[in-house]
């Protein structure tokens, strides 16, 4: 394989030594295997190394840089060769799984000075868990741990709660969307009172918005690490001694045991003061957190109310449509009646002139008058049940096909006086993933998700060219971020384009896809000043992707044809490429 750029230069610098190279960070980059083992063959020749990142770092639905099993012992291999001063070690979202965590717990138990490692969302599951806290509890430094998005569940839970009831270094723990329930954090609420370093322990954070944790395990975990912090923050009170480092003389008596007693009282009421402040703000922290969390609740009961009714509005609507559909149908099937009995009379009528005409010698003027009559009466019978039989198909055609001039889109779409702004744009984001949960019957639950994660995307990425309401169209466009649902994941740019498909027979889609489509344009179509070459040279785009075998014969060079939707296309052909691997 080839090996990026970027990879080659640092590599360069690795060979030579160079003590100012204390960060690799190539997060978000891929570089794959063939680029992790280059590295790897030339950190045996630096010591100075501190930082390395190979994956998604802190942010969410970024890129991983594309490692396996077989890239990260290329790396370890090369940590292992030389004195190592590395403090941290990021590898979330590569694909490593259990094997993956039992190398890192193989390298984690030859004592690395490694105080933060970071392996979200490699695929990680119990077994592999149990290796990596093998390797863990003989790495002495090691103060931060996260495991976000990995499928450990209560199990893994479990185990963490053993290795943190034996009180290692560890100060923080992120476990958000690792699928525990409150059996679990209840487990891991028991060990941390026999833990005196961990002050954190997170649950919920960027890779998990909700949870299967109940309110009050919740917050009894945030209680027992709040304990260790101040147990780590408060020194324990000395016994008081005398100016000489002895005990005060036989000869003070009471008064040295008094003074004695009035110390020990003052540190008393200093504790006691401490322990009610300490519950004070507790017990505000608890009732702020259980308000919240009932606002939440109720908020959440809301939208499912509004939901069943918009499903029920929905069901309605298509009830009247397959009703409409089916009247079509039975007006087509006398239309086809009408036509056949036409065609039969057309074809009598024929036959009877065919008739005349033979008779035409043998007969006089008169007759011969009579029949020409006839034949003219029989033709504009004819012609007027064709044209009766057109009539009839143009108005069903009418109905039952929508053109873009006729379609609720470009209706909805000229009524739009005013570009929206940012609020308006992320509200019409959660309507339409809503509407679209309930279109294919996809939880509205993972729904929410879906848009949060869209949102804090949106929020990580700044770009000063261009301003932040079209920044926000264009990265909510273009995001790769996927709704988990049966039968396969989609895109934000997907349920657009479904929604413009499908027009009026959903317009709850539709309302928030119109708003999203005219907010896409203010950057794409309306932008003032363009220049002649800001476009492609003569014209040309690239798209790739993948489509049914049966219509691979109609996409030939110099095909035209028109697409109901917003097309996405690229200028560099090897983008367009990379959407076909």
């Amino acid at each position: 394989e080839m090996v990026p750029r970027e990879v080659n230069a640092v590599r360069a610098r690795l060979d030579k030594g160079e003590p100012t190279l204390t960060t690799i960070d190539f997060s978000g980059k891929v570089i794959k295997d063939s680029g992790a083992i280059h590295i790897g063959e030339g950190l045996n020749r630096s010591g100075h190394l501190k930082e390395l990142c190979l994956g998604l770092g802190r942010s969410v639905g970024g890129k991983s840089c594309g490692l396996s099993v077989k890239g990260l012992k290329a790396l370890l291999n090369g940590l292992r060769a030389s004195p190592s001063r590395l403090k941290t070690l990021r590898l979330g979202g590569n694909t490593l799984h259990d094997a993956g965590a039992s190398a890192l717990g193989a390298w984690l138990a030859t004592g690395p000075p490694l105080e933060e490692l970071g392996i979200e969302e490699i695929g990680m599951t119990t077994k592999g868990l149990v290796q990596l806290l093998a390797g863990a509890a003989k790495c002495p430094q090691l103060a931060i741990l996260s495991l976000s998005a990995n499928n450990i569940e209560d199990a893994g839970a479990a185990v963490l709660a053993e290795w943190l009831a034996s009180d290692p270094p560890l100060e923080k723990l992120h476990l958000d969307g690792c699928g525990l329930t409150t059996m679990g954090v209840e487990k891991l609420t028991t060990a941390i009172a026999k833990n005196t370093h961990c002050t954190e322990i997170t649950i919920l954070g960027d890779f998990c918005v909700v949870s299967a944790v109940s309110i009050e395990a919740h917050t009894a975990l945030k209680l027992a690490t709040s304990h260790v912090a101040e147990r780590k923050a408060v020194a324990p009170a000395q016994p008081p001694a005398s100016a000489t480092g002895r005990s005060p003389p036989a000869g003070c008596g009471h008064e040295a045991r008094m003074a004695t007693l009035d110390a020990a009282i003052q540190a008393l009421e200093k504790e006691k003061l401490l322990w009610s402040a300490e519950r004070a703000s507790l017990k505000a922290a608890l009732d702020s957190a259980e308000a919240r969390w009932a606002a939440e609740r109720a908020q959440l009961t809301l939208s499912v109310a509004a939901l069943q009714a918009q499903r029920a509005h929905l069901q309605s609507d298509l009830q009247a449509a397959e009703s409409a559909i089916a009247g079509h149908e039975a007006t087509n099937t006398c239309l086809q009646e009408a036509l056949h009995q036409a065609t039969d009379e057309a074809a009598s009528l024929r036959g009877e002139l065919q008739a005349a005409r033979l008779a035409r010698d043998t007969v006089g003027d008169d007759v011969i008058v009579a029949g020409a009559t006839r034949s003219a009466q029989m033709q504009a019978t004819i012609d007027r049940l064709e044209a009766e039989l057109a009539a009839a198909r143009g108005t069903q055609s009418d109905k039952l096909c929508t053109t873009f001039a006729r379609s609720a889109f470009l209706a909805q779409y000229t009524a739009i006086a005013s570009a929206p702004s940012a609020p308006d744009i992320h509200l019409a984001v959660m309507t339409l993933v809503q509407a679209f949960c309930i279109h294919v019957g996809a939880n509205v639950v993972e729904g929410a998700r879906f848009t949060a994660r869209l949102k804090t995307e949106a929020a990580i990425y700044r770009d000063a060219t261009i301003s932040p309401t079209d920044q926000l169209a264009q990265q909510l466009w273009s995001s790769g971020l996927r709704l988990s649902y049966s039968p396969a994941p989609r895109e934000l740019s997907y349920m657009i384009n479904e929604a413009i498909r499908l027009d009026r027979r959903n317009e709850d889609m539709l309302r928030p896809a119109v708003l999203l489509a005219h907010a896409l344009n203010q950057v794409c179509v309306s932008r003032a000043g363009i220049a002649a070459e800001d476009f492609p040279p003569e014209g040309l785009c690239y798209r790739g992707g993948s489509l049914p075998e049966e219509h691979l014969d109609f996409f030939q060079a110099g095909a035209r044809y028109r697409v109901p939707g917003c097309l996405a296309t690229s200028r560099n052909e090897k983008t367009a490429k990379r959407f076909m691997e």
